[in-house]
């Protein structure tokens, strides 16, 4: 089966490749991609090719790298072995920006997605998965306040899920300078919002925004929170590029 897939070829490289698709092995199954998310923050870092030697991309980013983990399609063809699922089925896989891949029936995210559910929405699913368990990691109970550092598609769920599960006194959310709490903070779903830009450091700002408390939990790769004198702050780390700095 002839398949295309965008590839990162190098540093701000990409190349639309044609290949072959062989049948699927014992276990799979070949899903004809419909609809792929961009993750904007990860591939953007994958496309520049920038990145610090002591974070996971040094090893993630290797080229020719092939982008996307997050997509939904059909299945179209049933590998040997595969009695539980049917050709036709809607499924949500960690597939790339691929027009067929061969997935293994175990990794496949979400069977069986609703037709009333639409391609555009459906697509989400990976991501949700894992902002929701970063949330859970992080284990926010009633009345936290937590930060979330960065304000890609995994950091404005994270947000989102955070004030939905623990309604404290304000969730807040960091960015790195000239970045996107504009946004986020008028959009109504975060109470309040801060970023590196103002100059004053985000510790100052976030003790008057939680009035002295600090955060009780923080998603993201940085040990912002309580004064020195409380107990650290839970964390739950989705994705690191650079060492922390203040």
């Amino acid at each position: 089966m002839q398949t295309q897939s965008i590839v990162f070829t190098g540093p701000g490289q990409v190349q639309l490749v044609a290949g072959e698709l062989p049948a699927p092995g014992e276990g799979q199954v070949t899903v004809r991609n419909d609809l792929t998310l961009i993750s904007t923050g990860t591939e953007l870092i994958c496309l520049r090719g920038e990145c610090d030697d002591d974070t996971h991309w040094k090893q993630y980013m290797r080229y020719p790298h092939h982008p996307g983990y997050s997509a939904v399609g059909t299945v179209v063809k049933l590998g040997e072995g595969v009695t539980d699922i049917k050709r036709g089925t809607r499924v949500c896989t960690t597939a790339g920006h691929v027009s067929h891949a061969n997935v293994p029936v175990q990794s496949i995210w979400g069977r069986e997605v609703p037709e009333a559910l639409p391609d555009e929405e459906a697509v989400w699913a990976v991501l949700g998965v894992i902002t929701q368990t970063g949330v859970r990691q992080a284990e926010h109970t009633m009345g936290d306040s937590a930060v979330v550092i960065g304000l890609g598609p995994l950091g404005q769920d994270t947000g989102r899920q955070g004030t939905e599960t623990s309604p404290g006194p304000s969730a807040l959310v960091r960015d790195a300078p000239g970045g996107r709490p504009g946004p986020f903070r008028t959009s109504g779903a975060v109470p309040s919002a801060i970023d590196q830009g103002r100059g004053t450091g985000l510790r100052p700002q976030l003790l008057l925004l939680s009035q002295r408390r600090g955060a009780d939990g923080r998603e993201g790769p940085e040990p912002w929170a309580r004064p020195p004198s409380s107990d650290q702050p839970r964390s739950a780390v989705l994705g690191r590029a650079r060492p922390a700095h203040d």
